[in-house]
């Protein structure tokens, strides 16, 4: 399994560019970078969902690919955080109450309606595959609350956060501080909620949502001190790799795993200001992260029912492939959906 990474590895450098004395300040968190490192991410998660039906492993280098695998956890999703909270941020600092307003349409709608359209293809897979599910369990798929062999839990924070953002910044949206506080604050409520009833995953990365809209509101100053000298940036760094490390070593309680998802996400900011990702294939991947995350576990489903499972190389070639084939022609039916459910109406 480590040759998957490594592959990756050698991906993430095509195209790439290192500042060695200077920073790539604006460039770090420009469209072509975020989505470039969002396409890492999304082949980590499907590595991650890979591991998940094809071990045990037996040979070595498949053993340290595992190890990597688990290590890295819910790391893998934390940018997606990160980034939504930061764009979404910058866009309200822009466009203003009008992009507030377009919330409950544009983004929880939206974002609902694609991601149920995308059950139905799991759902005719399992009825023929011979699972039976209850009502109860179907309307909680809707909702993102349960799943019915999908992914489910992030696209149900997101919604969650997208609410929040909304709310904070109608009530407070001359006042930009006080309504990301009012993320915040919901946020760590959205924590303690949902533990009683979920799993860590569930909501051990969400307050990278909230860290987004701060460093968006803050990002001038932070960027300049951060990059004002190579001295400056190094032990920044030094001091998030080590929090990074010290949070994951010393236990896995909620407030540390919390601690290394906010490390990990700077870290990767502040790294891509000395080394940017310019790739166009991991480009087009961090395009479609949605389509992606939802339906890669429908053909790795499939294919480890048809017995493919045992022969990873050929297991994850076809997973790949045939989730990529699918996430365009998904990408392509919603874009023909949004033209006309989510289209802007046009002035009389």
């Amino acid at each position: 399994m480590i040759v998957y990474y490594a592959a990756l590895v050698v991906l993430a450098c095509v195209g790439a560019k290192i500042s060695v004395k200077g920073f790539e300040r604006e460039d770090a968190l420009s469209m072509r970078t975020t989505n470039a490192l969002r396409g890492v991410f999304i082949m980590l998660v499907m590595l991650s969902h890979f591991k998940s039906y094809c071990s045990p492993y037996k040979a070595a280098v498949d053993v340290i690919g595992g190890r990597i695998s688990t290590e890295l956890g819910q790391l893998i999703v934390v940018m997606f955080l990160f980034y939504s909270g930061y764009g979404v941020c910058e866009s309200i600092q822009k466009k203003g109450s009008g992009y507030v307003r377009s919330f409950p349409k544009n983004r929880v709608l939206k974002t609902l309606v694609h991601y149920d359209l995308a059950l139905i293809p799991f759902f005719v897979v399992g009825l023929l595959m011979g699972t039976r599910f209850p009502v109860r369990k179907i309307i909680a798929a809707v909702f993102a609350w349960d799943n019915l062999g999908n992914s489910n839990w992030y696209i149900f924070a997101m919604l969650v956060l997208y609410l929040f953002t909304w709310l904070a910044f109608t009530v407070l949206g001359r006042h930009q501080y006080l309504a990301a506080a009012l993320v915040t604050a919901l946020t760590v409520g959205y924590m303690l909620v949902v533990s009683k009833f979920q799993g860590y995953w569930w909501y051990d990365t969400v307050l990278c949502y909230a860290l987004g809209m701060w460093f968006s509101l803050f990002k001038k100053q932070i960027v300049s001190f951060v990059t004002k000298n190579n001295v400056i940036w190094i032990v920044v760094v030094l001091i998030l790799a080590a929090g990074l490390r010290y949070s994951h070593w010393i236990s896995r309680d909620i407030g540390w795993r919390v601690a290394e998802a906010l490390c990990f996400a700077l870290l990767v900011v502040f790294g891509s200001m000395k080394f940017t990702v310019h790739n166009r294939v991991l480009e087009w991947l961090g395009k479609h992260t949605f389509e992606i995350f939802i339906l890669q576990r429908l053909p790795m489903k499939v294919l480890s029912k048809a017995g493919l499972a045992p022969h990873h190389v050929l297991f994850f070639a076809a997973a790949l492939a045939i989730t990529l084939a699918l996430s365009f022609l998904f990408g392509w039916l919603m874009k023909k959906l949004d033209s006309v459910l989510f289209a802007p109406k046009k002035a009389k």
